[in-house]
C-alpha cells in the first residue's frame, strides 16, 4: 500500500503546531512557532514501512509547504491511504484539508488519530473529509488497518481501535489493548523526516535536536490532563537498553540533543 503520513500546515495562519496528546499550540508567531518533529507520525510510519508499505512522510507545517503543493503531491502520487494527527483546536481545518485532498484523489482513504478522535469520535466522524478514526495508541491499529485495506473488501471494519460511519450510523469498535512492552515498537526512522529542517524548540540548547519518548501512561487523576485516559492509568516504559540504542542511533545521525516528551520521565530515578 502507498501511504501518506501528513502533518498539514494551515491555510489561515503561518504557524500551527499539532500535538498528539495535548492538542494544538495556539496560532501565532511565538508559541505556535514551536515545531517538534512529528514523532507520532514517525512511529506509525515506521511500523507501516516495516510491514512493506511505501510510506511518504510530508511535514508541510515544518517545511512551511503550501497547500497547493501538498495537493499536487497527492494528485501525482495517488496514495492509497493518508493519515494525520489532529486535535480539537485544529480539527475542522484538518478535516477540511482531507476533504480537499480527497476531491483530488477520491479513492484515497483518510485516517485521523489523536486526542479529538479519541475523546470526541462522533464529532470527528461527522466531518466529511474523515473516513476512519483511530482512538488512543495508533501504531498497531494503523498496522492492522492498512493490512486489511490491502486485502480489499470490508474486513477492515473489524479492526480494533477504529471508528467509522456507515449509512449514517456511528461504528465505534472496542479499543486496541495498550502496548504493554514498548520495546516492541521500532525506533522511529528519522530518515523519513524532510531534510534541512531545523525544528524550533526554545528549551533545547544544541542544534540539531530531536524529540523522543521513553514511557507512556500515568496513574494520576489530574482533572486537566488527558494522559491517563489516552495512554492509560498504568506507567509503561521502554527498557534502558532500548532507549540507549535509540540515543546511539541519534548520535550517529548527528543529533546533539534529545528532548524527552514523557509525562513521567523522572518517576523512577534508578531507571533514569
Amino acid at each position: 500500500m502507498k501511504v501518506l503520513a501528513l502533518n498539514p500546515g494551515s491555510r489561515f495562519s503561518k504557524n500551527v503546531a499539532r500535538d498528539l496528546l495535548w492538542g494544538c499550540w495556539c496560532k501565532g508567531k511565538r508559541i505556535a512557532g514551536v515545531q517538534f518533529p512529528p514523532l507520532p507520525l514517525l512511529y506509525a510510519g515506521t511500523v507501516l514501512a516495516r510491514e512493506g508499505n511505501e510510506v511518504d512522510l510530508v511535514d508541510a507545517a515544518g517545511e512551511q509547504m503550501g497547500f497547493e503543493e501538498v495537493k499536487e503531491r497527492v494528485r501525482r502520487e495517488r496514495y492509497d491511504v493518508a493519515f494525520l494527527i489532529s486535535a480539537t483546536m485544529s480539527f475542522n481545518e484538518d478535516a477540511g484539508t482531507l476533504a480537499d485532498l480527497k476531491a483530488v484523489h477520491p479513492e484515497m482513504r483518510t485516517v485521523v488519530f489523536g486526542a479529538h478522535a479519541t475523546f470526541k469520535p462522533h464529532e470527528a466522524l461527522d466531518q466529511p473529509g474523515v473516513d476512519v478514526i483511530v482512538r488512543r495508541e495508533s501504531e498497531f491499529v494503523m498496522r492492522d488497518l492498512v493490512r486489511e485495506f490491502g486485502k480489499g473488501g470490508d474486513s477492515w471494519k473489524k479492526t480494533a481501535g477504529i471508528g467509522y460511519k456507515e449509512d449514517g450510523e456511528y461504528r465505534i469498535n472496542d479499543y486496541y489493548p495498550f502496548i504493554q512492552n514498548l520495546d516492541e515498537l521500532p525506533i522511529p526512522d528519522r530518515s523519513m523526516l524532510p531534510r534541512g529542517i531545523e525544528y524550533y524548540n526554545p528549551i533545547v540548547r544544541k542544534i540539531p535536536a530531536t524529540t523522543a519518548l521513553s514511557s507512556r501512561g500515568c496513574p494520576s487523576l489530574c482533572t486537566f490532563c488527558t494522559a491517563p485516559s489516552f495512554y492509560g492509568p498504568r506507567y509503561r516504559a521502554r527498557s534502558p537498553k532500548n532507549c540507549v540504542e535509540e540515543l546511539l542511533y541519534l548520535r550517529d545521525l548527528g543529533y546533539r540533543e534529545v528532548f524527552y516528551r514523557d509525562e513521567l520521565f523522572t518517576v523512577i530515578p534508578r531507571r533514569v
